[in-house]
């Protein structure tokens, strides 16, 4: 068998693509052994060979052209058309189509990271912003929408969906059946994050040319970090939230889906700002809390990234997924539930993020990728897939 996968960017730093990455990456040898071929359909990858763990079979980029088109409407709508022409006029047998949500119009299988309509119907965030760009995100959803409904209607399709929130909104929305929708929780890959056993001051001088970022954090103080991009994920929430509380140190790491940079600038707050980084386990160990009072997340992979390295984690409940996973967790504070106790924070020592981040280790175990893994296989992959070498 030959799967193509279909992703705008292929890169182990964006979370649907890394989820992708480890969902594939956890099947056994044996299960691997019915795909010969892996193509990645995409703008731009890291190489996919370095990536994916499927020595037996032969891994292939297949570069979509144009990677820097504007505004995105346009690179979405150029990557259908060219994917499309390209599944039309080299049609094999035994070919699966694996599409990161609506990147790929004909897919076999849908990996849904995100969907649409349901942050539609709850987003009130362009609404704010001027004419032409209320035009443009309303013109951009539309379009979304529309993608979603010729697409997640066909009853032919299987599902991956990330958390139960999700898998609710996608069989009442689109009309699906159940047993077509499969719930694969995303889980942490633990050899990628984790607490390091080494003062911070250290971790600091690993950063390299990055340290220059967070230069003048004070370790001997709590140190609060938000990941993502600014207006979905809640940056404006997490601001209003700890600038209650004068002098805390607040680094923040992505970027403003606008491109402004208004919102970093703050009279009460030390922050320290990271537009990117390819290191982000170090400034996991460099933080105590995790704040990201995200409005809508079908999953949220840094959240547990961050809570397998110890911090406490301040996140909303509903809408996220990856909250559906600590539920029972005594330091993870729901923001749309209780109120966060700013007179109790603390920095936590080495030995108390090992303690929480084995307890919470142990906890996740049973939603671990190798499960995830082996439930993709057996309820979609099995179906095109020859039988297993014996």
């Amino acid at each position: 068998m030959i799967l193509k996968v279909y992703v705008h960017d292929f890169h182990q730093e964006i979370g649907h693509t890394r989820a992708t990455i480890d969902l594939l990456n956890h099947l056994t040898l044996e299960q691997k052994s019915g795909i010969t071929e892996i193509h990645i359909c995409s703008f731009t990858a890291t190489e996919p060979t370095k990536l994916l763990d499927f020595p037996n079979a032969k891994v292939v980029f297949d570069k979509v052209p144009f990677p820097n088109l504007y505004p995105f409407i346009l690179k979405s709508f150029f990557f259908q058309l060219w994917t499309a022409f390209n599944y039309f006029f080299e049609k094999k047998e035994g070919v699966v189509h694996l599409s990161v949500g609506i990147a790929f119009l004909f897919p076999d299988i849908v990996n849904i990271q995100f969907i649409h309509h349901h942050w539609d119907e709850i987003n009130d965030l362009y609404k704010n912003t001027s004419i032409h760009k209320r035009f443009y995100k309303w013109l951009l959803f539309r379009y979304f929408n529309i993608l979603e409904k010729c697409i997640y209607r066909r009853h032919d399709l299987k599902f991956l969906v990330l958390s139960q929130f999700s898998k609710d909104y996608l069989i009442k929305k689109f009309s699906l059946e159940e047993k077509n929708v499969l719930l694969t929780y995303s889980n942490v890959n633990t050899s990628s994050f984790f607490v390091l056993n080494e003062s911070k001051n250290s971790i600091l001088e690993k950063l390299g040319e990055e340290a220059a970022f967070v230069k003048g954090l004070d370790f001997s103080k709590p140190i609060f970090l938000f990941v993502g991009a600014f207006e979905r994920k809640g940056l404006d929430i997490a601001l209003k939230l700890l600038e209650k509380n004068p002098g805390l140190q607040f680094i923040i790491i992505g970027k403003s889906e606008s491109g402004s940079r208004e919102m970093l600038k703050s009279d009460f707050l030390k922050i320290f700002y990271v537009p990117f980084t390819k290191k982000i386990n170090y400034y996991y160990n460099l933080a105590d809390y995790f704040i990201f009072p995200t409005r809508y997340e079908p999953f949220g992979l840094v959240i547990l990234e961050a809570a397998i390295t110890g911090l406490h984690i301040l996140v909303p409940k509903k809408n996220v997924g990856a909250s559906e996973l600590l539920y029972e967790d005594s330091f993870t504070t729901f923001l749309d539930e209780v109120d966060f106790d700013f007179s109790a924070i603390k920095t936590f020592s080495i030995d108390e993020k090992i303690k929480l981040a084995d307890s919470r280790k142990v906890s996740l175990q049973k939603l671990s990728w190798d499960k995830s893994a082996a439930l993709f296989y057996e309820k979609i992959l099995m179906k095109y897939l020859p039988s297993p070498r014996r």
